[in-house]
C-alpha cells in the first residue's frame, strides 16, 4: 500500500512520487518496478544511453535524458522487430531518468530498445544471455 503524495494514472498503471520518483505496477498493485528521476538537472538534448551491464542476466538498466516536457515511449523488440515489453508509456517531465528491465522470463538473444519523444527517436542494441 502506498501512502503520502502519490497518484496513480488509470490509463499507465503509473505511480509517481511526490519527488519525481515514477514507478509501474507491473501486476495491479503489487510489485513496483522503478523508473526514477535522475537529477533536478534539465539536459539540453534528448538522449539515449547505451544499456548497462551489457550483456546482461537478467536485469539491465537504461538511461535517457528527455529535454522537453511531453510524450514519452521507450519499447523494447525482439530482433524480429516485434514488441517485448513497454517500460515508458506516458507524459514525462524534462530531466535525466533511469529504468530497470527484467528480461528472467524472456529467452536469450538480441533485443532493441527505442525511445520515442517530442519527434526525437533513437535505438539501441542489447544482449540477454542466460
Amino acid at each position: 500500500m502506498l501512502t503520502g503524495n502519490y497518484f496513480t494514472s488509470v490509463d499507465t498503471g503509473y505511480v509517481v512520487g511526490y519527488y519525481g520518483v515514477i514507478y509501474k505496477t507491473t501486476d495491479g498493485g503489487g510489485t513496483l518496478v522503478g523508473i526514477n528521476h535522475g537529477n533536478n538537472q534539465i539536459p539540453e538534448k534528448f538522449s539515449l544511453s547505451q544499456n548497462y551491464p551489457n550483456p546482461f542476466n537478467p536485469v539491465t538498466k537504461i538511461n535517457f535524458d528527455i529535454a522537453k516536457t511531453g510524450f514519452a515511449s521507450l519499447i523494447v523488440f525482439d530482433v524480429l522487430g516485434r514488441k517485448v515489453e513497454t517500460l515508458v508509456n506516458q507524459k514525462m517531465s524534462a530531466g535525466s531518468y533511469n529504468v530497470s528491465w527484467d528480461a528472467s522470463q524472456y529467452p536469450s538473444g538480441v533485443y532493441f530498445y527505442r525511445i520515442t519523444a517530442e519527434g526525437f527517436s533513437d535505438t539501441k542494441k542489447l544482449l540477454l544471455l542466460k
